[in-house]
């Protein structure tokens, strides 16, 4: 029987989930911290990054009692998406998190959709509309309104993206919570700058994008001694929850939907499907 074990982190929006699971898939143990979300108006959602920060750690050290002496070999990552996390020249969070789920930003979108020449034109260069949820429309919203903050903003990251930061000191995100601020060329996998520029954005805020599966970092001596982890453990890349959730059902194939079906739920944000061919609709409600 092996002695390793993998742990998964969802920085949710109700709470963060620690889940373990040995190498044959049985899980160990899971946890759950919670923490406050905060509505300072109607149609406005935001919640701390430090609380999340906490959390995890907190769900880290109570996990590791549960996994009967195996060790950690990776982490993986998952987490809402969309949600806007600026950070300083220090990666200290600026403000707090404008998440998906934040109404505000009807016409910074707008203003986008104008400057890419149109939602057409936004929809050849990205394969996405600019929607309300997406985290494109909040930094421009935060340029127009909270100029200040704006300009202590050096990069921009997502809400799992900022638990990698904690965890490895790496200013990393992946390609689908990439595709998810409205800002990336989804088939090329990389930031369209031309649009970011034409935004009157800086494309520098937007940190590298890895694949889901790629090691994005390692676990720090500092992330170590606050959590209970071992110094150099791999870290995953992850995903947004949208994405990960999926591939957990099983839809890797076309023709298969959640396994035997009864595992598949209905989502606030909708349904996925997989096809193995390609799926166009003019009006960008259906995404490839």
């Amino acid at each position: 029987m092996s002695e390793k074990c993998v742990l998964g982190i969802d920085v949710g929006t109700s709470g963060c989930k620690i889940l373990a699971l040995d190498d044959c898939g049985v899980i160990l143990g899971s946890v759950t911290e919670e923490y406050p979300c905060y509505a300072p108006q109607q149609g406005w959602s935001e919640q701390d990054p430090e609380d999340w920060w906490n959390g995890t750690a907190a769900g880290i050290r109570k996990i590791i009692p549960r996994l009967n002496g195996k060790t950690v070999c990776a982490v993986g990552l998952s987490g809402q998406m969309h949600g806007m996390v600026a950070l300083d020249h220090e990666n200290h969070a600026v403000r707090r998190a404008i998440l998906w789920n934040d109404q505000r930003t009807e016409k910074q979108c707008d203003e986008i959709t104008k400057l890419a020449g149109g939602p057409d034109a936004l929809l050849a260069e990205t394969n996405n509309r600019m929607l309300t949820g997406y985290t494109g429309g909040k930094i421009l919203w935060m340029k127009e309104n909270e100029p200040e903050n704006y300009q202590k903003t050096v990069h921009i990251v997502n809400p799992k993206d900022y638990i990698r930061l904690k965890l490895t000191g790496e200013l990393k995100t992946d390609v689908s919570d990439a595709s998810g601020t409205g800002f990336f060329c989804v088939r090329e996998r990389r930031w369209s700058d031309d649009l970011i520029r034409k935004t009157g954005l800086d494309p520098t805020m937007f940190v590298e994008a890895v694949e889901s599966t790629a090691v994005s970092g390692y676990v720090t001596k500092g992330a170590a001694d606050v959590t209970g982890l071992s110094a150099g453990i791999p870290v995953g890349g992850g995903g947004g929850d949208a994405v990960i959730s999926t591939t957990g059902l099983g839809l890797a194939k076309s023709g298969r939907v959640g396994g035997d079906g009864r595992n598949l739920r209905r989502r606030r944000h909708g349904a996925c499907f997989v096809s193995s061919e390609s799926q166009r609709d003019a009006s960008g409600f259906l995404r490839e």
